[in-house]
């Protein structure tokens, strides 16, 4: 690889959202005092579907399981070294839920019109070498076109941090690599941003309409609401409820009535929308308030991700065969007696 394409690659990584749920606590008197949520308030142990993707050195992601048991949906960039650009072999990673047991993946199944330079179409479903246990939950992808404005569950393995300090993603004291959950709510699409891009080395960066939703990280204060300050669309949070995604949390979901909604993707802070200077609260960290996180909106490839989790052709003609030597079976023994 040349040395202007791995500074390109190095770039756009700092974009990808791989890492921390970073929660906070909004006071409601009057004066709105911002207070920091204990980020240990919101360690689960629920959403055991949801798992986590490890392997070769900072690797970090997460992925759900789909209805199969046999596949998991997460972001198609979590198929690839960040900082090289080249893409893994399945074999590299592997799959924890927490349950003492490690899964090997078997195939990455990344959608066509993917391309890790380009920020669109990062969704991908890895099939896993065998079924999952039982004891691990399955998840149906929502399939409605009216996610915005509803409160998803945030669900990822990253760093740890606050709000109000954001997340310095060279401190290995921010990961521990626990579960954690909170809220946000989709306030648009990420095409609403494009207009505000200033990225270095990416003059044509933009979001395609309707692939992707988006949201803020509310602190209770108006100067930190990134839709009040830059679209009018005034909404200060969830409170203490209200979480961000950042270093480590890549492929986790955002679920919508227990329904995969989104896909965590890319962040972005005021070095990649120089609008948000005055807004991003910590400029040059993960995980600060006044930052935005791109989901893929995984409605928008709801046919996609059923075409390619239905069993193969030879694989339905050789339950077909079984089935029918189980009925044939049947049929003689019915015949001797």
């Amino acid at each position: 690889m040349t040395k202007s394409v791995l500074t390109k690659v190095k770039r756009y990584v700092r974009m990808y959202a791989i890492g921390v749920l970073a929660a906070l606590t909004a006071n409601q008197g009057a004066q709105a005092i911002v207070s920091v949520d204990d980020p240990d308030n919101h360690l689960t142990t629920d959403f055991n579907g949801v798992g986590q993707l490890f392997g070769p050195e900072l690797y970090a992601c997460g992925a759900s399981v789909l209805g199969t048991g046999r596949h998991v949906l997460t972001a198609a960039h979590c198929a690839f070294d960040r900082f090289t650009g080249e893409i893994y072999k399945p074999k590299e990673l592997m799959l924890d839920f927490g349950i003492g047991e490690a899964f090997n993946i078997k195939k990455f199944i990344l959608h066509p019109e993917y391309n890790f330079f380009d920020p669109n179409y990062d969704i991908a479903v890895f099939e896993l070498a065998e079924e999952l246990p039982e004891e691990i939950d399955r998840y149906d992808i929502y399939r409605g076109d009216d996610e915005l404005g509803k409160i998803g569950d945030k669900v990822g393995y990253g760093g740890h941090s606050t709000g109000a300090e954001g997340v310095n993603i060279l401190d290995p004291e921010a990961f521990d690599y626990q579960k954690r959950t909170g809220n946000n709510v989709y306030e648009a699409g990420g095409d609403i941003l494009n207009d505000l891009f200033v990225i270095p080395g990416f003059p044509d960066f933009s979001l395609i309409p309707e692939t992707t939703l988006i949201y803020d990280f509310d602190n209770g204060e108006s100067g930190n609401d990134v839709f009040g300050q830059l679209f009018d669309m005034e909404n200060l949070g969830l409170g203490i409820n209200e979480v961000n995604a950042s270093w480590g949390d890549s492929g986790g979901p955002m679920l919508i009535n227990g329904k995969i909604a989104g896909i965590t993707s890319l962040l972005f802070g005021d070095d990649w929308i120089p609008a948000l200077e005055g807004i991003d609260q910590i400029p040059d960290t993960n995980g600060s308030f006044g930052e935005i996180v791109v989901d893929a909106r995984v409605s928008y490839y709801a046919e996609w991700v059923d075409k390619v989790t239905v069993p193969e052709p030879s694989t339905l003609v050789g339950l077909m065969s079984v089935v029918g030597s189980g009925l044939m079976l049947k049929r003689k023994k019915r015949n001797r007696d």
